[in-house]
């Protein structure tokens, strides 16, 4: 019940507190976004203590507080409320709102709501918001920060782990890979027997791939373990090393590369040059019996580059086209075609690590189309 008096605003909103609360606790309550068991409690405390801010605002007639006493008085409960699991910015304003549309409506009924008054109130109300969303939002970034800190470490862990069990699985393997070959001599091969020969030869094969799934998950492992060089450098010149490096390839298979030309982009190189070797490589091997036609270009969005590497392979099922990006992911059996299974993965990491996007389109026997952007 609200309380009509003749006593100065001040005054009417400590005597009307308790149905300043209830009114927007109601009003706040009945919004979608209300507060959970958790944050409530939170928000009587903030709000109790903030209307006698508004009274002490008031009293003294002095707008230059407004600001001082909002930062003290949002803080705790600010960065508290930031804390909460799904509350946002938004609520928070919205509790403010509420308030000021509560107190004036009370200082209107009783009559007592002078033009100075009102000014007071909006000057300490909108102090109040300032502080609370500043403080509201510099929590939620130290939240995020803590939590991108701590998936970084985690990250550097898992590398440093992944080398390191790679390289200690290395030493054992060899001694295998060494005692095999030894065996497959001819002296050996006599006192085997052709069946103990075929076995042997399947041993063998086998300490081939783990010591090259080895060596890739190394490549791969290293991908993000350092400090990585950003520098201003025309992308055609990177894909140019890339088709130099698989000369041999292209040659083999009387491939044709095509290079549109391409922009000058802030990039990691070597990583660049990668990118395109694989992507180069990728195409080489799932040919169809044409010889291979490669075709490189980049497609300017209006936000950012696309780059584009479109072939004329045997393609693949466009059900697939995210999980080819997964590590040691292969669409074909190893009978079919040789390889780690780590390329295509190794591509989407270094799109990744340059803060870009890839994706893959394609139509069984049609060819294959590979798009990445470098940088958003």
């Amino acid at each position: 019940m609200i309380e009509p008096h003749s006593a100065s605003s001040a005054e009417l909103l400590r005597q009307n507190k308790q149905s300043i609360e209830k009114i927007w606790t109601a009003r706040v309550w009945a919004d979608s976004s209300a507060p959970d068991a958790t944050t409530a409690p939170i928000l009587q405390q903030s709000l109790g203590n903030f209307v006698d801010h508004l009274s002490a605002v008031l009293a003294r007639k002095d707008p230059s507080i407004a600001a001082k006493e909002a930062a003290h008085l949002t803080h705790q409960q600010d960065k508290e409320r930031a804390a909460q699991q799904g509350y946002h910015l938004a609520a928070l304003l919205k509790e403010f709102s509420v308030l000021r549309e509560v107190v004036v409506e009370v200082l209107l009924s009783t009559g007592q709501l002078s033009h100075e008054d009102r000014t007071l109130l909006d000057q300490a109300i909108d102090a109040a918001i300032t502080a609370a969303a500043k403080e509201f939002v510099l929590a939620q970034n130290a939240e995020m920060n803590n939590a991108l800190s701590s998936a970084e470490s985690s990250n550097v862990a898992l590398t440093h782990f992944a080398a390191v069990a790679a390289h200690d699985l290395k030493s054992p393997l060899a001694t295998i890979i060494g005692f095999v070959d030894s065996l497959q001599d001819e002296e050996f091969q006599e006192k085997l027997g052709p069946e103990g020969g075929q076995m042997l030869s399947r041993v063998s094969a086998a300490a081939h791939r783990m010591n090259t799934l080895i060596d890739t998950m190394l490549e791969y492992a290293r991908l993000g373990s350092s400090e990585r060089v950003f520098e201003s450098i025309p992308v055609d010149q990177l894909a140019k090393a890339a088709v130099e490096n698989l000369h041999d390839q292209i040659e083999a298979t009387e491939a044709r590369i095509t290079i549109e030309p391409l922009p000058v982009l802030l990039c990691d190189a070597p990583l660049v040059t990668q990118l395109f070797q694989n992507l180069i490589a990728n195409a080489l091997k799932f040919r169809s019996p044409k010889p291979p036609d490669i075709r490189i270009s980049a497609n300017f969005t209006g936000r950012n580059w696309e780059f584009i590497v479109k072939d004329n392979g045997i393609g693949f099922d466009p059900a697939k086209k995210e999980e080819i990006f997964d590590l040691y992911k292969k669409l074909h059996a190893p009978s079919e075609y040789q390889g780690s299974g780590i390329g295509l993965a190794t591509c989407k990491r270094i799109v990744e690590l340059h803060h870009g996007k890839i994706r893959a389109d394609s139509t069984p026997g049609m060819g294959s189309t590979f798009t990445f952007t470098l940088g958003g």
